[in-house]
């Protein structure tokens, strides 16, 4: 190691010749530990886990050039405390292992305080000799960007909360195919799904990544429970122009946070609607077993049964009508506003439960005239048994189209159903706000009224909660 002389030797008198080439001399030797100073940059090799640097810069080889090797210590003889020393790698076919801590003289103190391995030339760290130690004073990870990514991800810092003052520039990133497992780009957090592959998970993002993707045509999103959450439970089947925002919940785990359709529905989606025929759950009340003669309201219809009886509401069901007995129906008048037409362009919306487990029909919607239980000649509505799936019927003249929403009727347990209505060319179908699909076909030109019906035995019927049609103004 060389020590350099000390302010005013070279100047003063009383130096012999020979003291001052001593002196130019250890100059000399300092500018040589230098960095950029001793000319081309020497490699050393690692021995027992160590190596002796003699300027600023050095590459750094595997002993017996092994696929990987540990320099836990970098010995201090050459360079005096204050010096720095940039390190690199021979070749990513040596990949030199910095560890961290490690003991003894020259140990390595390393910045995050966990050994980091360099895997190509093009990685290099700075060191500065603090006393017995070699602190890292920064890093640099050349062509890792992937490298780079992982040190610098927000879920591995501490800083704390961040505070943004200027908007934020998402990228949009390019488009990326359908797939069962959707492969997210780099380049963006907002991308455009191509294709109507069906999607069962996502792949991984850090903890906490938004992305938004939108869809330019109709693939099906499966729900799961840990890897791809989705509203309601319930698969989604996307249209062109729909859109999804989901945040990242762990390893390759997405939650939906968000949904916008391209097309929203008539009703309470924000278009203006008429209220036509309308029964709340607030409108009744009354405790159980009570049995009442439903009263008028306005507006809409008032509502009877084709047996008179039978229409009830229980105290644990507070303002849920609960139709029981054997073949009921109930149905308001079919005059004035408690009709409505296809041609019209309706909404209807449900909410309803089956109740007791008995194999038993049910059916929810609406009826072209018939009184009671029986299937209508022309009709939209939702049907079941307790055994079943929730199917959608459109009939008309006694002959009907049917859609098996795959949704499990299971007993107490209630569902919000819609139906949305273009004239006669086509209904759509959603339970719990999931579209299920689209009936082309039979679909009535007759006007309907709202209905609701049970085929069972004592205590075993539907539970009402809502039931609204509206149309455009």
């Amino acid at each position: 190691m060389t020590t350099l002389p000390s302010a005013g030797y070279l100047s003063d008198a009383l130096r012999t010749q020979a003291e001052v080439k001593t002196a130019l001399e250890a100059f000399l030797a300092g500018t040589r530990q230098l960095i950029g100073a001793g000319g081309a940059v020497t490699t050393l090799t690692i021995a027992s886990g160590s190596i002796t640097p003699t300027t600023g810069a050095h590459i750094v080889g595997t002993e017996g050039a092994a696929v990987a090797d540990d320099l836990a210590n970098i010995a201090q003889t050459n360079l005096p405390d204050g010096s720095l020393l940039f390190l690199s790698a021979l070749s990513s076919l040596q990949v030199v292992i910095l560890k961290h801590g490690a003991g003894g003289t020259g140990q390595l103190a390393l910045a995050d305080a966990a050994d980091l391995s360099l895997i190509d030339p093009t990685m290099v760290v700075l060191f500065r000799r603090m006393g017995t130690l070699w602190a890292e004073v920064d890093r640099f990870y050349g062509n890792q960007a992937a490298a780079l990514r992982i040190r610098y991800d927000l879920a591995t810092l501490t800083a704390g909360a961040n505070t943004f003052t200027k908007t934020q520039q998402w990228a949009q990133g390019a488009n990326i195919a359908s797939a069962s497992t959707l492969t997210l780009g780099t380049d963006g957090n907002r991308f455009v799904v191509t294709g109507a592959v069906g999607i069962t998970g996502m792949s991984n993002k850090p903890v906490g990544t938004r992305i938004l993707l939108e869809f330019a045509s109709t693939p099906q999103l499966t729900h799961h429970a840990t890897n791809l959450k989705l509203q309601n439970g319930q698969p989604f089947t996307a249209a062109a122009g729909d859109e999804l925002e989901l945040v990242s919940i762990g390893t390759g785990q997405w939650k939906e946070i968000n949904r916008q359709l391209a097309t929203q529905p008539v009703g309470f989606q924000g278009s203006p609607v008429t209220h036509l025929p309308t029964y709340w759950e607030d409108f009744l009340g009354g405790s159980d077993g009570v049995t009442y003669t439903p009263p008028s309201w306005a507006p809409g219809p008032t509502w009877v049964t084709n047996q008179g009886s039978g229409f009830n509401t229980v105290a644990n069901y507070r303002g849920v009508v609960r139709l029981l007995g054997d073949t009921l129906g109930i149905a308001p008048f079919t005059t004035g506003n408690a009709q409505f037409a296809a041609a019209h362009n309706p909404t209807v919306y449900v909410r309803w439960a089956q109740t007791g487990a008995a194999a038993a029909t049910r059916k929810i919607g609406g009826n072209g005239g018939v009184a009671g239980s029986a299937d209508p000649s022309d009709g939209i509505y939702f049907r079941h048994a307790a055994a079943g799936n929730i199917i959608a019927v459109c009939r008309t003249t006694n002959v009907e189209s049917v859609l098996d929403t795959a949704v499990p009727a299971a007993d107490g347990v209630f569902h919000t159903g819609r139906f949305v209505v273009t004239g006669t060319t086509s209904v759509a179908v959603y339970i719990d706000e999931i579209l299920k699909g689209t009936i082309t076909s039979n679909i009535p030109s007759a006007s309907l009224t709202p209905w609701f019906a049970s085929t069972a035995n004592a205590n075993i019927g539907l539970d009402v909660d809502y039931f609204v049609v509206g149309r455009p103004r």
